[in-house]
């Protein structure tokens, strides 16, 4: 049987004052696609993004078909404005690697110069560190950069790959970004 991904984005952002989006999480399996799908709010530069996504992750784990669950991905490190992603805390809920892909490289000074504007701005750079372990990694559809926890960055570019289907981006980001889209349109 083959084995899945969890991928999880957020939704619509208001980057002017606050209030609430949607981080949705799609399970999709390398032989049957689309799995499953989760989503919860969280609050826009809040420090809920790694409970919500660490509980949704715990429930599909255990919905993969063939119980494995390669890696958990997003697009970000940040998901709802400056709301962080524990890589430690998805990885014990998930029992897999996280993986952080931007289609750019991350410019942390500039990331970092927002973020201290931000309330618990010391929590947010302790996790943002880690995008100084950024790496560019060539695929077969073009030049990604990954921050990865629990696998190696040429580990994670053959994963990458085994999901990308249209574009860069692995197709189940791209669905998990579609649905918190269109969840955070209608309910925020």
């Amino acid at each position: 049987m083959g084995k899945c991904v969890i991928a999880c984005d957020d939704g619509v952002v208001n980057k002017l004052g606050g209030g609430f989006t949607v981080v949705a999480c799609v399970l999709y399996g390398s032989e049957h696609g689309l799995t499953g799908v989760g989503h919860l709010p969280i609050k826009v530069d809040g420090l809920d993004a790694s409970s919500q996504v660490a509980y949704i992750a715990r429930r599909m784990t255990g919905q993969c078909p063939s119980g494995a669950v390669e890696a958990v991905f997003f697009d970000s490190i940040t998901i709802g404005g400056f709301n962080i992603i524990s890589p430690p805390t998805i990885a014990a809920a998930s029992g897999a690697p996280v993986v952080f892909i931007y289609k750019r490289a991350p410019n942390l000074s500039k990331i970092a110069d927002a973020v201290i504007h931000t309330r618990y701005s010391w929590i947010r750079m302790r996790v943002l560190t880690l995008l100084s372990t950024v790496r560019e990694v060539n695929t077969l559809k073009g030049p990604l950069y990954v921050v990865t926890w629990g696998l190696l960055p040429e580990e994670a570019r053959s994963l990458i790959e085994k999901y990308q289907v249209h574009a860069r981006m692995p197709e189940p980001l791209r669905i998990a970004h579609y649905i918190a889209s269109s969840i955070s349109r209608v309910i925020f």
